[in-house]
């Protein structure tokens, strides 16, 4: 036996001032009207516009967090959508990314000034907020949570390794008795505007 299965997606206009609604399908039987089947579904009309409401809000929150942290943005609406102090949420962020590259590029803290690290973090939020674009889609309620997805057009940076290693060996053959960190120094201070060069990855 073969089950046959239907989807469809309605599209309705509701009014946030009445009440409740509700949606009738009748599915045709075998032409007798005793045979329609009658499906019937109550909807809720301010609980959905609430729900509306809940995922507009969740957007526009994850796009004031994305402003402000990726993008270093103002934002001056920030705290009235999140209500977290941006201040807070911004210095967490980039004390995070300090220590992130500090970690993976394995330059010593001491070398790795705060002032180059500025720079670098500087340079990559508006290269990022110049030629990257981001884009929140509203999907759906589960619970008390809402789903919300983001999308964010990254920057191609594969060429970064190779560009870098290119420097640290003309740095290497200029100052021959430099040490690891002095060459981190250095691939640090220049590494802002090596990062403005890349483009935009477009799919």
């Amino acid at each position: 036996m073969q089950t046959k299965s239907q989807k469809a997606v309605f599209f309705f206009v509701v009014d946030k001032e009445k009440k409740d609604y509700q949606l009738v399908y009748t599915e045709p039987g075998s032409g007798s009207k005793k045979d329609d089947k009658t499906l019937e579904f109550d909807i809720k009309g301010k609980d959905l516009m609430k729900k509306a409401d809940t995922l507009q809000a969740s957007a526009k929150k994850l796009s004031s967090y994305i402003d402000v942290m990726i993008f270093g943005k103002k934002n001056d609406d920030f705290e009235k959508l999140t209500g977290d102090n941006k201040s807070t949420v911004v210095n967490e962020f980039d004390k995070s990314f300090k220590q992130g590259y500090i970690t993976s590029s394995g330059i010593s803290s001491s070398s790795a000034k705060d002032e180059n690290l500025d720079k670098l973090l500087k340079a990559v939020k508006e290269t990022l907020a110049e030629k990257s674009k981001v884009s929140t889609k509203k999907k759906a309620i589960s619970g008390d949570k809402a789903v919300v997805t983001v999308t964010l057009t990254p920057i191609d940076a594969s060429p970064l390794v190779d560009r870098l290693k290119e420097k640290a060996t003309e740095f290497y053959s200029k100052n021959r008795s430099a040490s690891y960190d002095e060459a981190q120094k250095y691939l640090l201070s220049i590494y802002p505007d090596e990062f403005k060069k890349f483009r935009t990855i477009i799919f």
